[in-house]
């Protein structure tokens, strides 16, 4: 079922509920054009332009919440040939820069596959180094609802409209990572992680909580300082953890039956 957006006066509306749009709240939606987007304040149909205005860059200690519209958002064209480079400053060649005090990030699906964050470099594919999609300097980050994928060595499938579905670039198994975060708190509910090697599903934070969220992914992919509730682990390989550490939380049944039928597969629930 295509989406569509049912605007209402300073708003739109989503399950009945008419969510009003301020300064520090914005709606992205990659299916309206650009003279629907410029006829609406705090409306965007480019992920780029959504994170790096000025609802989050004046927000100060407010919160900033960003809705997403089902659409497949991504980093850049995924045909691209250039060889990105990491910036000046930074350990890692990251896809997009977001800062911000506190953020909250909401799919507008109750299904995370409808609404999906994409990338498409990895290792020696597109980039000079590990590539990672975003860069977090966030202090207390919020997601829900949607999927941050790297498919850089993973076909996307998008049941919504599966003529979004996009090849992967190689066959390799190449380091192409999701995101890290610079910050205190990070709380991931309902959301899909995909990628292969080193999956990096938003890292860094002091306390991490991952809630009903989805992880798909081969060896060094996990946070390891993290707790993880009533969550998917699908792995091909047998090393999912770099090392837990600091608030981490996997005990020793969970981590002995994750590498014991890692290389199946199949998915894992705890």
């Amino acid at each position: 079922m295509e989406w569509k957006i049912r605007w209402a006066e300073n708003g739109f509306v989503y399950n009945s509920e008419t969510i009003i749009l301020s300064e520090r709240v914005i709606l992205l939606d990659g299916s309206l054009t650009e003279e629907e987007t410029a006829a609406r304040p705090h409306v965007y149909n480019d992920i780029h332009k959504a994170f790096s205005g000025s609802e989050l860059s004046q927000s100060g200690t407010e919160q900033v919440t960003v809705y997403l519209a089902p659409n497949v958002y991504w980093m850049d064209d995924p045909k691209a040939m250039d060889t990105m480079q990491k910036r000046e400053g930074y350990s890692l060649p990251f896809g997009m820069y977001i800062t911000g005090n506190k953020l909250n990030i909401i799919g507008l699906s109750e299904n995370p596959e409808d609404v999906v964050i994409a990338g498409n470099r990895g290792q020696s594919h597109a980039c000079n180094g590990n590539y990672t999609m975003i860069h977090f300097r966030v202090e207390e980050l919020s997601i829900s609802n949607l999927t941050i994928g790297n498919y850089c060595s993973v076909d996307l499938v998008y049941p919504l409209n599966p003529a979004l579905n996009y090849p992967k670039r190689t066959e390799t198994i190449t380091q192409a990572q999701l995101a890290m975060q610079q910050g205190e708190k990070l709380h991931a509910q309902n959301c899909r992680f995909v990628s292969r090697l080193n999956l990096l599903p938003v890292c860094g934070a002091r306390r991490a909580l991952y809630q009903n969220c989805h992880f798909e992914s081969t060896d060094d992919a996990l946070n390891g300082n993290a707790v993880y509730i009533a969550v998917i682990l699908i792995f091909t390989a047998t090393d999912p953890f770099f090392r837990p550490q600091g608030r981490g939380r996997c005990s020793l049944t969970v981590c002995s039956a994750v590498r014991l039928r890692a290389a199946t597969g199949k998915a894992i629930s705890i």
